[in-house]
């Protein structure tokens, strides 16, 4: 699909954390770029670039769904039959897009979460150092 492929190749700039306003323009700019790119190949209909922007929205919440199942289906217990998860083309191109995009969050979740604890250590250690140890 053409929209999945101008996503994957302007991806680090639409799916940018950042929301301040210069980083919103240069997405929307983006988006706007992608459309024009998009309209170029297609000569049946013309779509705007927030049609297509919804559009990538829709197929990444149906691949976030899809990997959610799978991981459901993967650990349950209880027995009863596996449930297969209906499988889909385009979503199955979607889903290693998103699933980089939730290995850097988890990555930078476990980092944050890494360093806190550190943090936490480092004020306990610091607090023992200063307390003298009463010998009695």
């Amino acid at each position: 699909m053409l929209l999945i492929d101008l996503v994957e190749k302007y991806y680090s700039i639409i799916e940018c954390k950042k929301t301040d306003g210069i980083s919103n323009k240069i997405k929307q700019l983006e988006w706007i770029k992608i459309g024009k790119e998009f309209n170029s190949f297609n000569t049946h209909m013309e779509r705007d670039f927030n049609s297509l922007k919804t559009l990538w929205e829709n197929l990444k919440k149906k691949a976030k769904a899809v990997i959610t199942a799978m991981n459901t289906n993967k650990y349950a217990t209880g027995g009863g039959p596996y449930r297969t998860v209906k499988e889909d083309q385009i979503i199955e191109r979607v889903i290693p897009i998103i699933k980089k995009e939730l290995r850097v969050l988890i990555t930078f979740t476990t980092q944050m979460l890494l360093q806190q604890v550190l943090n936490q250590l480092q004020v306990q250690v610091r607090e023992t150092a200063v307390v003298p140890v009463s010998q009695n």
